[in-house]
């Protein structure tokens, strides 16, 4: 589900030759880099049409911070659903926008260099997840207290540790043994234990990792691991809070195309995932509606974070009658609501959900399910339950086909997936490489096509 708005630096990247591409290696550990490890990954999963805005990304940080900046908006491909009925021709968009809170997920695409796991595991356990160490926490951590530090403030001393020089492998040990283990600059990790014992787990894990650090040949040092590890967690920082990713550049990005904003004002409904800004979005698109339409927009966050869930619809064609807010899982926010069609009064039910993937049985789902069948009254409403599901659609088939079938009236419904729109993030070289998380469940006959990568340009 990647998507990006392209440069034309960025688009030359894909007319290097394969075969120096595959041959590129990292100056420091002479292991092939994240610019060439990345573009391989485009070309097996995406083809030369399709670019991932995490691939992109990674593709151009280079040693210098002087990043050339891809035009990214998110990691997931935006995809159209169409269904063609007598009572609605609906047009239905879906997109997961990246919210802001998630972007630290990009440090997962760092790997853990196998000398830090011969750290006892009592001893890092700060920064474990699930009986493994966690990316994510280990070089957000590291990273940002190096970046908020007033010693590193000038650029220059960045750009030595960057650059592994003599000088820069001094600041780094400097910083680690004088700064690091008592600095509070960096967010806690959020967990079951009060905040004292945290910060004393955290104390406790950067003093053992620095233990280990230490000990490793400081002449040597500049072409390790886990020096290189460093690096790239400070050019993703710097890429998340001031780069391509930063949530000022994307919403620019985004509100700027007015070719993208046509093409997705086209639709009936919008349903979008870790949306930054509902009502700004909403004001734009309708700015480049035709016909006298216009959107209304429904929006639903959890708690105080800026990961929103909206639905936006052609009030000139629907009216909303309806409308449940809820949460699944520990913090993912989604929308049902119930429309009537102005011309005919038919009903449609439509869902705009993000779906928890660390779930192993049918509890969200069944929960989803139940809320329809409170207005599904009379079992004769379209029904739509689209988003980014975190799972692959024979993962969300196996949990369906598990619901008792004498408990909802919104059986028997098909899931749709739009082929091509394939996962580039963090998770791209896991499990879900090249597939697609993103899905639409409904009674309806229609299909799903990813967005052309025409209106990104």
């Amino acid at each position: 589900m990647p998507i990006s708005s392209i440069s034309s630096t960025s688009q030359n990247l894909y007319s290097q030759n394969e075969n120096s591409i595959k041959n590129q290696k990292d100056l420091f550990t002479g292991k092939k880099n994240e610019h060439s490890i990345f573009l391989e990954h485009l070309m097996a999963v995406a083809g030369p049409s399709r670019f991932g805005a995490n691939a992109l990304t990674f593709a151009q940080l280079d040693r210098s911070m002087d990043i050339i900046k891809p035009q990214v908006i998110s990691d997931h491909m935006p995809i159209f659903y169409s269904f063609p009925s007598e009572k609605n021709n609906t047009k239905i968009f879906s997109w997961n926008l990246l919210a802001d809170t998630h972007k630290n997920n990009n440090y997962q695409n760092i790997e853990i260099p196998e000398s830090i796991y011969t750290i006892p595991k009592n001893e890092l356990e700060y920064f474990y997840t699930k009986n493994k160490i966690s990316a994510t926490w280990l070089y957000y951590d590291l990273s940002t207290e190096i970046y908020l530090s007033k010693n590193f403030s000038k650029k220059t001393i960045i750009n030595e540790i960057l650059l592994g020089s003599n000088k820069g492998v001094e600041y780094l040990l400097s910083f680690l043994n004088k700064e690091y283990k008592q600095s509070r600059l960096a967010d806690l990790k959020k967990g079951n234990q009060d905040i004292e014992q945290s910060l004393r787990n955290r104390e406790i894990a950067r003093n053992s990792l620095i233990k280990h650090i230490n000990s490793l040949p400081h002449n040597e040092l500049c072409n390790s691991d886990i020096y290189s590890s460093i690096v790239k967690s400070l050019k993703i920082n710097h890429t998340i809070n001031n780069g391509s990713l930063s949530i000022a550049n994307r919403e620019r990005t985004l509100i700027n195309n007015d070719k993208l904003l046509r093409k997705i004002s086209e639709n009936d409904f919008l349903i979008l995932q870790e949306c930054f800004n509902p009502k700004l979005i909403n004001e734009k698109i309708n700015t480049q509606t035709i016909n006298n339409k216009k959107f209304n927009y429904i929006e639903h966050k959890y708690n105080n974070s800026d990961d929103y869930c909206s639905i936006m619809y052609d009030s000139s064609k629907y009216t909303a009658k309806y409308v449940e807010k809820f949460h699944l899982g520990r913090n993912k926010p989604c929308i049902m609501g119930l429309f009537t069609n102005n011309t005919n009064n038919h009903s449609l039910i439509m869902c705009s959900i993000h779906y928890p993937g660390e779930e192993k049985n049918t509890e969200n789902l069944s929960q989803i399910i139940s809320l329809i069948d409170r207005v599904n009254i009379d079992n004769t409403e379209d029904i739509y339950i689209g988003g980014d599901f975190n799972q692959i659609k024979s993962e969300l088939e196996t949990k369906y086909n598990l619901l008792p079938s004498i408990t909802s009236k919104a059986l028997g419904l098909k899931i749709i997936s739009a082929q091509g729109a394939s996962m580039s993030g963090p998770d791209w070289n896991g499990a879900y490489q090249g597939k697609t998380i993103d899905h639409m469940l409904t009674n309806q006959q229609g299909k799903a096509k990813a967005l052309d990568i025409k209106y990104l340009k």
